[in-house]
Formats: structure tokens, C-alpha cells, sequence
């Protein structure tokens, strides 16, 4: 690992003065003239009058033991310790990095991980919204495995409950009968995605915004009443709606299938909330036989402390998502070994989590395990809002890809063949998402994301594709890389050797960002690199050449991360 010298030396400084801390390496504040920093005696010393805390740092400096060919450490103001690495020392790391698979990456993670796509609803279009999901989840899962992790993906549909009642409603009211007659005809109708989601609309504009009981509109509520009925003869295994379900569910499918496949969003599991079904009733038996499950004023929850319970079966007696959540967590735990679980689902789900990661601790239905909420926002319109169509409503994530994919083909002009504009135009769109914090929300700006200059995903693949290039047309082939004798080949060199460093980061943080803005600083580090040195014909060309082939490895890498591919041409 990158700077493992370094995290050792500052670790036996510690210990030897009686601290039990461990370094963190960073980057430096703009001036300070080193290449990394440790700020880890802050915490400690930062509470401390200023001479006493001189001392510590004093102590800690002295008890510094750092072999002369890594670089120096030396103490920096009150609590900073900065790190200024040989130029030997980077040719080491690279000439490490290029031998090594992994480049640097130790994929120390062990355990199982699942990782929740918080995915569609049947019979609904995807959206923007799923566009994040399913950028960030997928990046995340790439990191999860190359930190080591065995990981489960799974996309997790919504296809159960009232709203699979309502589909058929609405499909009932269609004309389509619901019994064995109707079962033939509804085989052979050849329904598209959009067929579906116009029947569930009509059954969803048939049932009463408010419930049932509410008897202002008495064939509305009869109409309600219908829908929970299919619903009740779904999850009671009716044959005949049963198999109706299934064959709309499988339309469904098919289409989140292929835009999955064209974002390159990878599903280890294609389960849904109807998978639980037969675990939320164990489930709500074991649980209310042992006290932790309670009747409350009609409903079923379970009592949390410092927060609002979970709700299980509401008061008019539907499953309601805490149960298939708090159900399929449980599963995952029984049956999959999950120890670490992952939910990428947006932020606004924050506390639904919370509740359930605390219901599966509580109850002893997840003994062990960590849950973490990669929590992400919105995608906004030029008006900083949430972007919406003229409708009011999220634009179809199919409609988003036309946008970028048009927008790049025109950038790129005629006579580039169809494969390369959408996977630069794919590239371009999953960039665009994964260079903000996932927390926070970005602007989706066609014209920006397209661009093949600045922070934009194209800009990468053009950068790797340039170095192939390169590659091709040398008379050499890459060699050792030697120290650096110029300031842009040490600061690509330095660029190169955090590469491990940020993996972890996001890894730990779980935000792919910090992958993508170090992909493009690398970028622009090369190409500085670039336009300052003679490679091809120089007395150096080999090491030269060794250092471009690491800086391709090291981008492919990145992009590989965020799930972006790179085309042999552009």
C-alpha cells in the first residue's frame, strides 16, 4: 500500500509517547509546501493551551523514525505533522503500482455484502429518479468488490401491496376480465411498459385519495375496496390473478432489464417486496409472540426507542413497507450471511432506515450487521429545482439518455459509429452524476456533460484513449519508470501514488465522488505532464513510456469504478 512507510513511522511515534491514535494521511492546505499532512494530533493537542501542545508535537516529532529514501516528516504549527516525499520514493510506488494488479488496492474487506438498489415499482416507467440509484449503486458495487467484499446485489422492486391491486383495477377496467378467459387473452396482448403504467394510472384515478371509510364518494370507495380485494387475492395465491401478476411483472422486467443493461447497472438478484411475502407472516408471528411486535390503536408496530415505531400492518389491516423492509433484511441475515447492508435509495428515506435497522437489531431478527444508507439527492432542472417535464412530472429516464445521447452525437458529428456516441454519451451522463457528493443534488446541464473539455466524463475517455495512442506510436516499450527530473512528471508521479489512498475513501465513505474528481485531476495532471515533456524520441522514452502506461491503468481503473467504459477511438 501507497505511503505504508509513512503510516507506520507516524503510528510508532505515537504509541511511543503514549497516544493511541492512527495517522490519517491527507492533502494539505493550498501553500503549505508538502505533499501530505497529518492532522490526526488535532483532536488531542487542540484542547491543550498553545505550550503545551508544542511540547506533543515537539515529543512526536522526535520520536520520528522515517527511512531518508521515503522523504522527511516534520512538525508544522501547532498540531500539523507534513509529509514531503522523495522523488525515489514515487518512482518506487509507481514501479509497485504497475506490477500490481490491484494497483495498490488491498481488498482487506471481508464479509458478505448486500447492496439494495431501492429499485422500481411494477408497472411504472423508470425516472430520473432511478437514474441515481442505479449510477451510484452500481459504482458502489464495484468499490465494495474491490475492497474485497463478497457482494449480493439486488434490485429490490416494489411489486406488491395496494398498488399491484390498483394495476389490476385498472386493467380489469380496460375491459380485461380477471378470471381464466381473461388469463388467455392478457397472454397473448403483447403489453409494453407504457400499457402498463396507463392501467395502473386508470385504477389509481378510480380509488379515493383518502381511505376507504371515507363515504363522500360511495362507488369510489367501492372501487378501493376492489383493489384491496385483488390485492388480498394475490397475496392469498390466487391461480388465476396470480398468474395475471406474473405476466405483467415480467413486462416489467423485461424493460427495466434493458435500460439496466444499457447504464450498466449489474443485479446479482431481481427479487421484489412480493419475495417476502411468506417471511412478513413468520416474521409478524415469531415477533408477536415474543412481545417485540404490538398491537397500537388497530395497527401492528414495533416499538423503537429515541424515534417513532415502525409500522407493520396499518389499521385497515395492509403490509405496509416496514414489514416487507424489516422481512427481507431478515432473509438477507438468514439466508444470503449479509453482514453488511447497503441501501442506495434516496435521501428522503433516511428515517424509514433508521427505524429498520434499529427494528432488525431490537427484535433479534439481525443479530449482527452493519446498515448503511448511501443516501443520495435529487437531480434538479436549470431552475434549481427537482427536474420535471412541462407535465409536472419526473422525465422518464429513457427520455434523459435520448437527451444526452442526441446532444453527444452532435458534438461528436457524422460518421461515428452508434456504439461509441452512447458509450460516450452513457459515460457522460453516469460522470455528471458521480462528480457531486451523492448527498447532495446536481444540476443535470446537457450542454456541460457532453463537453470533451472539463470536468466531464467524455474528457476522461479522451484522456485514456489519447494515451493509447501514444502507446501505439512508440518505437519502445514501457520500462522502469526512474525518479522524476521535471515538476510535471513528479506531480503525475505524486497523483498517481494516491490512487489506493482515495479507493479507500470512497470505499469507506461510500461515495464514489471522491473516485470521480481524482480521475480527472490525474487527467489534467497528464496532460500538464504532456505538453512539458518529450516522450516518444527522448533519452528517457522507456521510463516515460512506463509512466503514460501507469496513468492509463490508474484512469481505466477510475472509470471502471463509476462504471464507465472507454471506447478504442473517439
Amino acid at each position: 500500500m501507497a505511503y505504508a512507510e509513512i503510516s507506520a513511522a507516524l503510528a510508532a511515534a505515537f504509541k511511543s509517547i503514549d497516544l493511541d491514535i492512527t495517522p490519517v494521511l491527507s492533502l494539505p492546505a493550498m501553500g503549505r509546501g508538502a505533499d501530505l499532512q497529518c492532522n490526526s494530533l488535532m483532536p488531542i493537542v487542540g484542547k491543550l493551551p498553545p505550550s503545551e501542545a508544542a511540547v506533543v508535537v515537539a515529543q512526536v516529532g522526535a520520536a520520528l523514525n522515517l527511512p531518508a529514501e521515503v522523504g522527511i516528516i516534520s512538525p508544522s504549527g501547532r498540531a500539523f505533522l507534513n509529509v514531503t516525499l522523495s522523488d525515489a520514493y514515487l518512482a518506487k510506488i509507481a514501479n509497485e503500482m504497475i506490477g500490481d494488479p490491484t494497483l495498490g488496492v488491498i481488498p482487506d474487506a471481508t464479509g458478505v455484502a448486500v447492496l439494495d438498489f431501492g429499485g422500481p415499482n411494477v408497472a411504472k416507467q423508470l425516472h430520473v429518479g432511478h437514474l441515481r440509484s442505479f449510477v451510484i449503486g452500481e459504482s458502489l458495487r464495484r468499490l465494495l468488490l474491490s475492497k474485497g467484499h463478497k457482494v449480493i446485489s439486488d434490485i429490490h422492486l416494489g411489486d406488491w401491496g395496494l398498488q399491484m391491486g390498483k394495476l389490476l383495477l385498472g386493467l380489469e377496467a380496460s375491459g380485461y376480465s380477471l378470471d381464466a378467459s381473461g388469463l388467455d387473452r392478457i397472454k397473448k396482448a403483447d403489453f409494453k411498459l407504457s400499457d402498463l403504467q396507463a392501467f395502473y394510472v386508470i385504477g389509481n384515478d378510480l380509488c379515493p385519495a383518502k381511505d376507504e371509510d371515507d363515504d363522500s364518494d360511495s362507488n369510489q370507495a367501492s372501487l378501493t375496496a376492489r383493489a384491496r380485494h385483488l390485492t388480498s387475492l394475490l397475496q392469498g395465491g390466487h391461480p388465476e390473478i396470480t398468474d395475471i401478476w406474473s405476466i405483467l411483472r415480467s413486462v416489467s422486467l423485461s424493460e427495466i432489464g434493458e435500460l439496466a443493461k444499457t447504464l450498466g447497472a449489474h443485479f446479482d438478484l431481481w427479487l421484489g417486496e412480493s419475495d417476502s411475502h411468506s417471511d412478513v407472516l413468520a416474521m409478524v408471528e415469531t415477533l408477536t409472540g415474543a412481545g417485540s411486535m404490538i398491537h397500537d390503536a388497530g395497527a401492528l408496530i414495533v416499538p423503537l426507542e429515541n424515534q417513532k415505531p415502525l409500522l407493520i400492518r396499518s389499521q385497515a389491516g395492509s403490509v405496509l413497507y416496514g414489514a416487507t423492509d424489516l422481512a427481507t433484511a431478515w432473509a438477507r441475515y438468514r439466508d444470503l450471511k449479509a453482514d453488511y447492508h447497503v441501501y442506495c435509495v434516496d435521501k428522503r428515506q433516511s428515517m424509514h432506515l433508521s427505524q429498520v435497522e434499529q427494528a432488525a437489531h431490537s427484535t433479534g431478527l439481525v443479530l449482527e450487521g452493519v446498515f448503511r444508507h448511501a443516501a443520495f439527492g435529487t437531480v434538479n432542472g436549470s431552475d434549481g429545482k427537482a427536474i420535471k417535464t412541462r407535465e409536472g412530472k419526473p422525465p422518464a429516464l429513457t427520455d434523459l439518455i435520448d437527451t444526452v445521447t442526441r446532444k453527444t452525437r452532435e458534438k461528436m458529428g457524422p460518421g461515428v459509429d452508434d456504439a461509441v456516441v452512447e458509450m460516450v454519451a452513457i459515460g457522460a451522463l453516469k460522470f455528471a452524476d458521480l462528480i457531486s457528493d451523492r448527498t447532495s443534488d446536481y444540476l443535470f446541464d446537457v450542454e456541460k456533460m457532453t463537453s470533451q473539455e472539463g470536468k466531464s466524463g467524455p474528457y476522461l475517455q479522451y484522456a485514456v484513449v489519447r494515451i493509447k495512442s501514444l502507446l501505439d506510436r512508440a518505437n519502445a516499450v514501457p520500462g522502469t519508470i526512474e525518479p522524476p527530473t521535471d515538476p510535471a512528471s513528479r506531480h503525475l508521479l505524486f497523483e498517481l501514488s494516491r490512487f489506493s489512498i482515495v479507493v479507500d475513501r470512497a470505499y469507506l465513505e461510500l461515495k464514489p465522488h471522491f473516485v470521480a474528481e481524482y480521475a480527472f485531476q490525474l487527467a489534467q495532471a497528464f496532460s500538464t505532464y504532456y505538453a512539458a515533456v518529450q516522450i516518444i524520441g527522448s533519452k528517457s522514452e522507456a521510463s516515460e513510456l512506463g509512466l503514460c502506461l501507469l496513468t492509463m491503468k490508474v484512469l481505466e481503473r477510475c472509470l471502471y469504478l463509476m462504471g464507465i467504459n472507454v471506447p478504442e477511438r473517439m
